[in-house]
């Protein structure tokens, strides 16, 4: 069961698609230990409320973009829920429904570090050996064009 289990924590969270109505993402912080730690894959399945304390992932924004982040409900005021990562000694958010993506329902400890690597692999690999192929490829044809003069 456990290696099922990791097969598809592997596929689901390198290729980044859910299972079974599920999504994995990696957490990347201490945010949230002991509970969660650094490199943990959580198991997220949408619901349509959230209680205090329970643990959820949610899209903020950033300097940068979007993310995804992974906090404790500390309360809900209103049409909003109020989050706090564990380790934190703040309120950290402030977060809408709509952008809740689910309740943490399983956490896989440091599998998240072995998809992190997987995927800087392949992305790796991509960059450096598809422009490889390419470049051999237009030159295997000039040649043959030549040698066909």
């Amino acid at each position: 069961m456990i290696i099922v289990w990791f097969g598809v924590c592997l596929a689901a969270g390198a290729t980044g698609r859910g299972f079974l109505g599920l999504k994995m993402y990696t957490v990347n912080s201490g945010s949230m230990e002991p509970a969660i730690s650094a490199g943990s894959v959580v198991v997220v399945k949408p619901k349509t409320a959230y209680k205090t304390g329970e643990i959820i992932s949610y899209y903020a924004k950033t300097e940068t973009g979007a993310k995804i982040i992974t906090h404790r409900v500390e309360r809900i005021g209103g049409n909003v829920y109020v989050t706090r990562g564990d380790a934190n000694l703040a309120v950290d958010e402030v977060v809408e429904p709509r952008l809740v993506i689910g309740k943490v329902v399983a956490v896989i400890p440091w599998i998240g570090n072995l998809i992190e690597e997987i995927k800087a692999r392949v992305m790796v690999k991509v960059l450096l050996v598809l422009p490889a192929i390419l470049i051999i490829t237009n030159e295997i044809l000039k040649i043959r064009r030549l040698i066909k003069r």
